[in-house]
């Protein structure tokens, strides 16, 4: 028989060995702790994947952009500084405001597509003597009608290179086709009125024809007529004289994108402005284009050439 200090002793080993049951409510807490854990360790792997994707989608993005920018102009070494290329959707906005011999002013406005869609805008301060061909007006898909074209593949620019090599000797087949000198057929092809189908990718590249032809004199870091930094090419077309008097031409292109932007010209004299341009990629039908769109600067003063001969693309 245990005497009470044994039962009281034995009692008092069992309660020990004993652990009372935890606060549910603790347990509670612990599991939603656990659950939180794991739901911002699940969060934060999906964040990392999904800026591992962002970062992969631009890079491959940019890769893109890089490599169109790569192939326009691979073969001469030159980058522009932005895409040169009109994506779906998007339009080649194109504005020339030429002066007259007569002192008149017309302003042409073109929005073209690949897929032949487009629109033209017309203003004169002489709408009596001057109206634009084709006429002023939106055009749907195709319908576009490109202006001087009696034939539809002289319209077809589609075939034109954007490699320099290439190109000069399509433009050289062109000009012997229509009877004209290379500068001219040049020209033809950069005209705002008779080409606004020519992308920016391909006046690129005619820059480069241009300034390697015979003749051809090229000024780096000059000034445009309205105040533009621009790359110049002069040039005395002696293929194209009248009376013998030859037409002595001037080209600004953007130092950037290598777009034209203004021309000028003298006969037997000094080259005199007489055309200046503005263009864009811009992303709507008769939208006006944003400072971010611009192929090259806004005029930063108003052109006033004064009044001279603006010689007749033929």
């Amino acid at each position: 028989m245990k005497t009470d200090e044994e039962v009281i002793e034995r009692l008092r080993r069992a309660g020990s060995a004993v652990r009372p049951p935890a606060d549910p409510l603790d347990r509670l807490r612990l599991r939603q702790a656990a659950k939180h854990r794991r739901e911002r360790v699940t969060a934060g792997v999906i964040a990392m994947v999904l800026f591992v994707a962002a970062v992969g989608g631009s890079l491959f993005a940019l890769r893109g952009v890089w490599s169109v920018q790569r192939r326009v102009h691979a073969s001469t070494g030159w980058t522009p500084d932005r895409s040169l290329e009109v994506g779906p959707g998007q339009y080649f906005y194109l504005k020339g405001t030429a002066f007259g011999l007569d002192g008149s002013t017309q302003r042409q406005e073109t929005w073209w597509a690949p897929d032949g869609s487009g629109e033209l805008r017309f203003g004169t301060n002489r709408p009596d003597k001057y109206s634009p061909y084709p006429p002023a007006g939106a055009y749907g898909t195709g319908d576009f009608p490109l202006p001087y074209a009696s034939d539809p593949s002289e319209s077809d620019l589609s075939g034109l290179s954007d490699d320099p090599g290439v190109l000069t000797e399509q433009v050289r087949e062109r000009a012997r086709r229509d009877g004209l000198s290379v500068w001219r057929a040049i020209l033809r092809l950069l005209d705002h009125e008779r080409a606004p189908q020519a992308l920016p990718e391909l006046r690129a590249a005619l820059f480069d024809v241009a300034g390697r032809l015979d003749g051809v004199a090229r000024r780096d870091g000059v000034e445009d007529p309205v105040g533009r930094d621009a790359i110049a090419l002069a040039f005395t077309d002696r293929d194209e004289c009248v009376l013998e008097q030859c037409p002595n031409w001037e080209l600004f292109f953007d130092p950037g994108t290598h777009q034209l932007m203004d021309e000028a010209v003298g006969w037997d004299a000094s080259p005199v402005p007489f055309l200046v341009l503005e263009s864009a990629i811009v992303g709507g039908r008769g939208s006006e284009p944003t400072e971010d769109e611009l192929l090259f600067p806004r005029p930063v003063r108003d052109p006033a050439p004064p009044v001279q001969p603006s010689p007749s693309l033929r």
